[in-house]
């Protein structure tokens, strides 16, 4: 009597571990595709967070010092610093909006706890000189050297390459239960082959927050070799969310025997998934793609020199020089940045321009 207790017992408990199990993978699953539909169309243009990080101020400056004989290098170098800190600092041309440019420097000092460290030792210190802002010269970014730019660059890049897949108690918890509650299950059970396919189910929910997470996954300019893995990854993450729910369920009715086929597809996708998780997560992140794009870029403005492409030539405008203008001032570089904007003027047939902002200033 007291061992039908038990066993009733036994798969009673394992019975309620099965329903929490499924009903966590299910909640999983419906918050996963929450994440997806509602950020999928998320507009990213947030200056104070997102183009903050479009480039590394630390590679800025290793190309800065790599092509220092370049007549364009220092109005390159102003634009790229704008691109990496976009946002800090918009002069307003006119009259009256002088107080505007304060409030953007108290805004830039506070964002400036938002830029890595490796961007901070590149940047230099932040203060405000007559309405600019104030970077390393020229002079002392290439006294730096070579090295520890490269340096410099190395190490962001590989942290803004990391997917913070692990760090916040949520994501933790939510991988952590399942697994508790199906080890408990196979445990209570006593089919140790639910405890092996339990770790299946941490790695489909593991997957699945790593579709979630990662800044790149839904991007165009994927190749096709990351596309079919992120196909495969994404395939059979919920292929072993479906075969192992179906096996919990079953577990209960003591129909393991009925379910090998199923077992050898489980077995089949999990060794799918787990060679190419790992190949997923090599997948470059949003900024680092926005490294390389704008490297090739820098690069090819340098090799250039006058002879800019056609495609290159186009964001030259007034508001395109004005917008690089303060910060190729706290530079030292605004000759060589005015004599560009000016070069393509004449060349467009275009008047040549020159803002007055700079005289309304106290």
């Amino acid at each position: 009597m007291w061992a039908r207790m038990s066993s009733g017992l036994w798969l009673l408990t394992s019975a309620m571990l099965n329903g929490a199990m499924i009903v966590v993978m299910i909640f999983v699953s419906l918050y996963t595709w929450w994440r997806l539909t509602r950020f999928k169309d998320m507009d990213l243009d947030r200056p104070h967070m997102f183009l903050i990080t479009r480039l590394s101020p630390g590679l800025v400056g290793y190309l800065a010092h790599q092509n220092s004989q370049s007549p364009y290098l220092s109005g390159i170098k102003a634009s790229a610093y704008s691109l990496a800190i976009a946002g800090l600092a918009r002069v307003a041309e006119r009259e009256g909006e002088v107080s505007f440019i304060g409030t953007r420097l108290k805004l830039s000092r506070r964002r400036m706890a938002a830029i890595p460290q490796a961007t901070k030792a590149v940047l230099g210190s932040l203060r405000g000189q007559r309405g600019t802002l104030k970077f390393l010269s020229l002079d002392e970014l290439q006294r730096k050297g070579s090295g520890c730019f490269a340096s410099d660059v190395q190490l962001e890049y590989q942290q803004r390459g990391r997917i913070r897949l692990f760090g916040s108690p949520a994501v933790r918890i939510v991988v952590a239960v399942p697994l508790c509650l199906s080890i408990a299950a196979a445990y209570c059970g006593g089919y140790w082959l639910m405890e092996l396919l339990s770790l299946f189910g941490a790695a489909a929910i593991t997957g699945n927050w790593i579709k979630t997470l990662h800044p790149n996954l839904s991007e165009q300019h994927l190749s096709h070799r990351q596309a079919g893995m992120l196909l495969i990854v994404i395939c059979t993450s919920f292929v072993l969310f479906g075969a192992l729910a179906a096996l919990l369920a079953t577990q209960a009715g003591l129909l393991l025997g009925r379910t090998q086929v199923v077992s050898w597809a489980i077995g089949c996708t999990g060794i799918a998934f787990a060679v190419c998780w790992p190949l997923l997560l090599r997948i470059q992140s949003r900024e680092q793609d926005h490294i390389r794009r704008h490297v090739l870029l820098l690069q090819q403005l340098m090799q250039e020199g006058e002879d800019l492409p056609q495609p290159l030539s186009s964001p030259m405008s007034v508001a395109h020089l004005e917008r690089y203008l303060p910060l190729a001032i706290a530079l030292d570089a605004e000759g060589p940045w005015r004599q560009r904007f000016e070069d393509w003027r004449i060349k467009s047939g275009g008047a040549v321009y020159a803002p007055k902002w700079q005289e309304e200033m106290p």
